[in-house]
């Protein structure tokens, strides 16, 4: 988190790339939402997709830049 903080708090060019890297990761852990939404019956999947979730979040707090 420290590094993305400075990243925010760095040049436009470093902030542009801090707020892509970001949305790319979001729209992943969106995508792994709308599977586990759309197999709510299926466990098997249900568990897959949640540790999925969780190693996207923790791309999300240690992005590098």
């Amino acid at each position: 988190m420290d590094n993305m903080e400075a990243a925010l708090d760095g040049s436009a060019e470093t902030r542009q790339i801090c707020f892509a890297k970001l949305m790319d990761t979001w729209s992943r852990c969106e995508e792994i939402i709308t599977k586990l939404l759309d197999n709510t019956t299926d466990q098997k999947k249900i568990d897959l997709y949640t540790k999925e979730y969780e190693v996207v979040s923790a791309d999300i707090t240690e992005l590098k830049f």
